[in-house]
């Protein structure tokens, strides 16, 4: 009579194994969504100063075709559009973020400082600051 014998030689992964595999791989996905997370926070920041550029550029402009603006009744040219001086709500954007438009009053040499300041998506405060002489 043949008599075999059988031979057990599988092998497995054990738990621990596994567990340490699911904590690599968790570990790894953390840190990716983290640096994905904190890399979109800043093109969106990048986007807002970008804007609030425009917004101040846009100020200048009118700035120069108006020959200047009377600071001590007016803070801005109207944001909306049709490029009248203008205060207050007048001076804030509609959007979010909300940019608050200001003009400086020109100094001795004529220079008009002109800023926009908003609440970064980063959760500070943020200003874009452009001077220009008529």
């Amino acid at each position: 009579m043949l008599i075999m014998h059988r031979v057990n030689n599988q092998r497995g992964d054990t738990i621990v194994e596994v567990l340490v595999a699911v904590a690599i791989v968790g570990l790894i996905l953390v840190s990716s969504y983290g640096i994905s997370s904190q890399s979109t926070r800043r093109v969106i920041d990048t986007q807002e100063h970008s804007k609030a550029l425009q917004l101040v550029q846009a100020q200048v402009e009118q700035l120069r075709s108006h020959a200047g603006i009377d600071t001590a009744s007016y803070q801005c040219f109207s944001v909306g559009g049709g490029g009248s001086p203008g205060s207050g709500a007048a001076c804030q954007t509609a959007t979010t973020p909300q940019y608050t438009i200001k003009i400086e009053p020109p100094n001795a040499a004529g220079v008009y400082w002109v800023h926009a300041d908003w609440e970064s998506i980063l959760g500070s405060a943020a200003r874009v600051s452009v001077y220009y002489r008529l």
